[in-house]
Formats: C-alpha cells, structure tokens, sequence
C-alpha cells in the first residue's frame, strides 16, 4: 500500500497527484503536465497516471460549470444563443477529445519531449497573440 505499491494507484499516491494538480492553479503549470509527471515520478505506470490525470478533471471542469451556470441562469436566452451555446459545446467536445487522444498517444509512445515541445509553441503563440 501506499506510495511503495509498483505501478499501480493507491489512495496515497491518489493524493499526492491531487496537491500536483493544485498547483496547476499557478500561471503557467499544466494540469494535466504536473499530475501525470507526478504520478510516473511515484511509480505509476505512464498510462495509468494519464488516465488518472485525465479523471480527475472532471470535477475540476464540473466545478467551472456550476461556477459559470449562475451567470445563465435567469437570463432570457434566445434560439441564436441556445444555439450558439450547443456549437460551443459540441466545438469543445470535440477538441478535448482530440487533444485527450494527441496525448494518451504521446504517453503511450513514452514522449513528452515532443508535448513539451508543443506546449512552449503553444505558450510562445499565446504570448504573441494575446498580448
């Protein structure tokens, strides 16, 4: 039990990868990057720890929507914007799927010099564009 147990999760390790994704609230930190690096630095099995990393934002993106949804609820909504709502969904569905099977094939592949490659492109875009 706990963080000696080889390659598989236990509910220490499960914690441990919790206060990893707790820093991803600092600018710059990778969710999903700093849990997944955490769990195979605890002897987790790369794609166990990405499956993990990837579970666990759920309540993290549920928490977002309950945040969000006071913002909607009691508005007057429109057909334009029900449907402009439901494409937003659908476009986003759509990429986090993407974007999820682009890296559990990275993780599968043993990688992440390439993922890192990608996010510093990433940033670099983001700073030009956004600033």
């Amino acid at each position: 039990a706990g963080l000696e147990s080889k390659g598989r999760m236990t509910l220490r390790k499960s914690i441990a990868v919790g206060v990893a994704q707790a820093f991803a609230i600092l600018p710059g930190i990778s969710r999903s990057g700093s849990t997944i690096s955490l769990g195979m630095l605890i002897g987790i099995e790369r794609e166990e720890a990405a499956r993990f990393s990837f579970l666990m934002a759920i309540p993290a993106i549920g928490g977002a929507f309950v945040l969000q949804l006071k913002d909607v609820i009691g508005e007057p909504m429109s057909g334009s914007f029900m449907t402009v709502l439901i494409l937003g969904f659908v476009a986003s569905y759509l990429s986090g799927f993407v974007a999820i099977r682009f890296l559990m094939s990275i993780v599968r592949r043993g990688r992440f010099d390439y993922f890192a490659w990608y996010c510093f492109a990433v940033g670099l875009a983001g700073i030009y564009f956004l600033s």
